[in-house]
């Protein structure tokens, strides 16, 4: 994730206790700020075979893929490069099973390109992607994001039932009840 302002970009300053909240949870290797690049999540991708994959930092969908891209530290990983680090996944024994990708609309409609960067991680073969609509608020994103993966350990419990669970949380929540704050997020593909 991204947590400084890099690249014309303001910071993000929920992200360091995001990531390290969902570590604590589900444990895996953090890349923050310098150590986010698109080589090392490339690297990462490949050789930590993840089955869980989450992405904090700035996204901008155009609809336009020489436009659109997940802003890393160093650079902005274009739709192409995205979608080629998750297809290293497609045709694994442990494919990813989910992406997150919290971040500012992700998972945009456009009738090129289907539904937005979430769209394009599904066609690479990543089998569930949790996505934003619109851009969001850096603290009810990191609220959602985290009590998302809380309910997620819990057994049985589906993706989608997660998900509801965690935006049920921020509509009881004064501070964050108006919609704007938990229904951006959305689950596409595989609900269970």
């Amino acid at each position: 994730g991204v947590s400084e302002p890099v690249q014309s970009f303001g910071s993000l300053p929920n992200v360091p206790r995001e990531l390290e909240e969902i570590q604590q949870l589900f444990g895996g290797h953090v890349l923050l700020d310098g150590a986010f690049s698109a080589r090392s999540l490339d690297a990462a991708v490949a050789e930590d075979r993840p089955t869980l994959l989450h992405v904090a930092s700035h996204v901008m969908f155009t609809g336009d893929p020489k436009e659109s891209f997940v802003l890393t530290h160093d650079s902005k990983l274009d739709l192409d490069q995205f979608a080629r680090i998750i297809q290293r996944t497609r045709y694994r024994e442990d494919p990813l099973e989910l992406l997150v990708l919290s971040a500012c609309r992700t998972a945009v409609d456009d009738p090129e390109a289907g539904l937005g960067l979430a769209g394009i991680a599904i066609r690479s073969g990543a089998r569930s992607v949790v996505g934003s609509l619109w851009d969001l608020s850096d603290e009810a994103s990191y609220e959602l994001v985290v009590e998302f993966y809380r309910q997620l350990r819990a057994p049985a419990r589906s993706r989608a039932q997660a998900l509801r669970r965690a935006q049920l949380t921020l509509l009881d929540d004064p501070q964050f009840s108006h919609p704007f704050y938990w229904s951006a997020f959305v689950l596409v593909n595989t609900w269970l």
